[in-house]
C-alpha cells in the first residue's frame, strides 16, 4: 500500500532478495556492506551491487513520487476540493513567506566591519600596520590644526591692529557706528575662517575613516585568502603513491612531499657522485 511516508519494495540481486525502504535514507555504500555481509558475497561484487542499488533506488523513488503526486491531485480531479480554495491558500502562504523573508534581519555594516576589525587585529602583523595608519592620520590632522590656529592667530593680530588704529584716532573721525561695524566684520571674518578650516578638518577625518574601513576590509579579505591557501596546502601534505586495487578495501600508501623531495635529491647526488668516480678512475 502506498502512503505519503513511503513504502518497502523488494530488491533482488542474484538469488537474494531483501525489502528496502523507499525513499532511501541510508548511504548506498552502507547498504552494500550490509548485504555483502548478510548474503556472504565476495567483496569483488561491491561495484556491481553498488550500481544495482543506485539504479533501484532512483527508479523506485521516482515511482513513489509519481504515486504520491497522483494521490495528492486525485481529490481535485474528482471535484472533492475547490481549486480556487487551494489557490487562495497558496497565495496566502506566498504572502506570509514574502513577509518572513523581508523581515529577516541583515547584518548591519557596523556589525560586519566590527567582525572584520577583530579578525584583522589578531592576525599577523596587522596590529603594526594599523598603528602606522593611526600615526599617519593623526599627523595629518595635527598639521591641519596647526595651519588653522596659525591663520586664526594672524587674523586676530590683523584685527587687533585695525581696531587699535581706529580707537587711537579722535572720535569724530571714526564714529561709534563705524567701530561697531568694524567689530562685526572682524567677527564674521573669523567665523568664516574657522568654518572653512573646520569643514576641511571634518572632510579629512571622513576621508581617513573611509580609507581606514577600506584598508581593514582589504586586510580581512587577504587574511581569508591566506587562511584558505594554508588549508589547501595542508590538505596536500601527503601524496598518493600507489593504489593496490579500485575496490572499497583499497590500501593507499602515502608519504610526505618532503620525503619525495629528499629522495630526489639523494638520487641526484648519487648519480653525480657515481659519474665523478667513473671519470676519476676511467671506468
Amino acid at each position: 500500500m502506498v502512503n505519503l511516508m513511503g513504502k518497502q519494495v523488494p530488491f533482488t540481486y542474484s538469488d537474494h532478495t531483501v525489502l528496502l525502504d523507499i525513499p532511501n535514507t541510508i548511504c548506498i555504500n552502507e547498504h552494500v556492506y550490509r548485504l555483502i555481509d548478510e548474503w556472504h558475497l565476495p567483496i569483488f561484487v561491491f561495484p556491481k551491487l553498488q550500481e544495482a542499488l543506485r539504479l533501484f533506488f532512483n527508479e523506485q523513488t521516482q515511482i513513489v513520487a509519481d504515486e504520491t503526486t497522483q494521490l495528492t491531485v486525485q481529490p481535485f480531479i474528482e471535484g472533492q476540493y475547490e481549486i480556487q480554495t487551494l489557490l487562495d491558500q497558496w497565495f496566502n502562504l506566498v504572502q506570509e513567506c514574502k513577509i518572513y523573508t523581508h523581515n529577516l534581519e541583515r547584518p548591519s555594516d557596523e556589525h560586519i566591519f566590527s567582525n572584520a576589525f577583530q579578525n584583522v587585529l589578531h592576525t599577523g602583523n596587522n596590529y603594526e600596520i594599523l598603528l602606522q595608519l593611526e600615526y599617519i592620520y593623526q599627523s595629518e590632522i595635527e598639521d591641519l590644526l596647526k595651519q588653522r590656529d596659525k591663520q586664526i592667530q594672524e587674523l586676530d593680530a590683523k584685527h587687533h591692529r585695525e581696531m587699535q588704529e581706529v580707537v587711537s584716532e579722535p572720535t569724530d573721525k571714526y564714529p561709534d557706528v563705524y567701530v561697531r561695524n568694524l567689530a562685526q566684520k572682524h567677527m564674521e571674518d573669523k567665523q568664516s575662517v574657522e568654518g572653512k578650516w573646520n569643514s576641511n578638518i571634518t572632510s579629512a577625518k571622513d576621508r581617513q575613516k573611509q580609507q581606514f574601513k577600506e584598508r581593514i576590509m582589504q586586510l580581512h579579505e587577504e587574511s581569508l585568502v591566506s587562511n584558505s591557501l594554508q588549508t589547501l596546502n595542508g590538505n596536500k601534505i601527503y601524496t598518493r603513491l600507489n593504489i593496490i586495487s579500485s575496490s572499497p578495501l583499497s590500501i593507499v600508501i602515502a608519504v610526505p612531499d618532503t620525503t619525495l623531495h629528499e629522495r630526489r635529491l639523494e638520487t641526484s647526488y648519487t648519480v653525480q657522485l657515481d659519474a665523478q668516480l667513473k671519470s676519476m678512475y676511467n671506468l
